[in-house]
């Protein structure tokens, strides 16, 4: 159906009888949502979004516990979708294997992330900054593309300035790479993550962790926030999850001063990862095979 407007998209839907139409990140397709918009589907689920979508055509969003809990101040048009745990992954092929500890070599713990430069707020940028005054020597290396700008360079400068940390403890580096490996080999320079909020990583923490890269994440009121969280939970590493912006330093103050335990974490996350829910895709097909019989029992 590609290049086709939303009303025959719509229809081609109806005349196929569907029952349950899925939309996969809607919010990222000029299309997905106007055809939505027409119901076609007696069940509608928004799946892979980040948000509710608002619209009062969708039945369901797709979620997790972690993601969404009960008692989380988000709202959402659709009912929450729970599954026992919602994203799933799998390692990239060109995914390099898991480098040593460097700050063994190096004599100083590296923090890092790797998360897109509009995340970098000045709350999160200025609890960088006192991550890095707790941990007297470490260095903090950000890659975005968006670090080529020297106005985004100063800002972050002043910003850990006004902290005590000096512009010799950072490493910026903008611009892009030609391979997707050799952005995950960067992560051979880094001991520690450090998450962003409101908007917290997610396929960014995720290879982080399967580099060995251990990711302090603040669990924020609302579901964009919470994806470091969710992956950090399933994968069985809920003390990397904060729940406040002084629980975020002490994490990483803690990880930081035992370096035989982060080094015995690095040799284990990918193989934590791979034996947790987030590569059952078998178990993950269960579950929503499960809901979607549920969804049609009133059809």
């Amino acid at each position: 159906m590609r290049g086709w407007p939303p009303d025959r998209m719509a229809e081609a839907v109806r005349a196929a009888g569907v029952d349950i139409l899925v939309i996969l990140a809607g919010r990222y397709d000029p299309v997905a949502w106007p055809v939505a918009a027409l119901q076609p589907a007696p069940v509608q689920i928004a799946f892979h979004d980040t948000a509710t979508s608002g619209m009062a055509a969708f039945d369901y969003l797709v979620t997790d516990a972690v993601l969404s809990p009960r008692n989380a101040d988000e709202r959402a048009v659709e009912r929450y979708l729970r599954l026992p745990s919602f994203p799933l992954h799998e390692l990239p092929a060109d995914i390099p294997a898991v480098a040593p500890l460097p700050a063994l070599a190096a004599g100083h713990v590296t923090f890092g992330s790797l998360n897109n430069s509009a995340k970098l707020n000045d709350r999160v940028l200025a609890l960088w900054a006192r991550t890095l005054a707790a941990v007297p020597g470490s260095r903090l290396l950000i890659k975005a593309p968006m670090l080529a700008s020297r106005r985004l360079i100063e800002r972050i400068r002043i910003c850990f300035a006004e902290a005590g940390v000096g512009p010799e403890r950072l490493d910026l580096i903008g611009g892009y790479l030609h391979a997707h490996r050799d952005l995950l080999s960067l992560y051979d320079r880094i001991d520690i993550g450090l998450d962003t909020f409101p908007y917290s990583g997610g396929m960014t923490t995720f290879e982080a962790m399967c580099q060995g890269v251990p990711v302090v994440t603040l669990a924020d009121r609302f579901m964009v926030g919470r994806w470091g969280a969710t992956l950090a939970i399933h994968a069985g590493h809920p003390d990397l999850v904060a729940r406040s912006e002084d629980e975020f330093v002490a994490i990483a103050r803690r990880l930081a001063g035992d370096l035989p335990a982060l080094a015995e974490r690095r040799a284990r996350l990918r193989r934590d990862f791979l034996t947790s829910p987030l590569f059952d895709a078998r178990l993950k097909a269960r579950h929503l095979e499960r809901a979607y019989r549920h969804m049609v029992r009133g059809l």
